[in-house]
């Protein structure tokens, strides 16, 4: 495997893929609330966030294991493989999304400014306690650790001194960012 050239776009396409399904499925999850944008299609917007936010996200994960591992481009051969786990917590997400909907009462997105924050966190609160939201949380760090292990193995083939620190670091960052977003959601 290491005599080979990077397939680093194959590795981005699972990448993406994760993503989009990930989106694809609390889009489909949240087909009783009103859309949360008025200029777009709420289904065309999750697509284009998950091309845009795929893109950023697996150049920040290639750049930070290729600091610590020293891989040079196999970094993001390896960044874009782990989302793999990503695909498969959105495939379980996808399942749950068609049978577990968000139900809730949120009325239409306000047009006046000062009211959408007001709107945003009644939304936020129905999606988040909802049947749907409490197992995404938990698919979402079994996938971020997923995610760790697969860079840790991928790491380990080019550099085996660096294969725990990388998959660690990789780890705590994200379940800082995740532990922040529970705690501002309040949970």
């Amino acid at each position: 495997m290491a005599q080979r050239s990077p397939r680093i776009w194959t590795a981005y396409g699972v990448f993406f893929l994760g993503i989009m399904v990930a989106a694809i499925a609390s889009q489909l999850a949240a087909r009783n609330l009103p859309a949360s944008t008025t200029f777009a299609s709420p289904w065309a917007m999750a697509i284009i966030g998950a091309l845009v936010g795929s893109l950023i996200m697996w150049c920040l994960i290639g750049l930070l294991v290729m600091l610590l591992s020293g891989t040079g481009s196999r970094s993001f051969e390896i960044a874009g493989w782990s989302g793999a786990a990503m695909l498969t917590a959105g495939l379980a997400l996808l399942v749950l999304a068609a049978f577990f909907p968000i139900h809730g009462s949120v009325p239409p997105v306000p047009t006046d400014a000062k009211q959408l924050a007001d709107w945003m966190k009644q939304y936020q609160y129905v999606v988040q306690h909802s049947t749907y939201g409490r197992f995404s949380r938990w698919f979402s760090l079994l996938g971020m650790l997923w995610g760790a292990w697969i860079i840790y193995g991928g790491v380990l083939v080019f550099n085996r001194a660096r294969a725990a620190l990388t998959a660690g670091m990789y780890a705590g960052l994200e379940l800082i960012f995740f532990f922040m977003g529970a705690l501002r959601l309040g949970r």
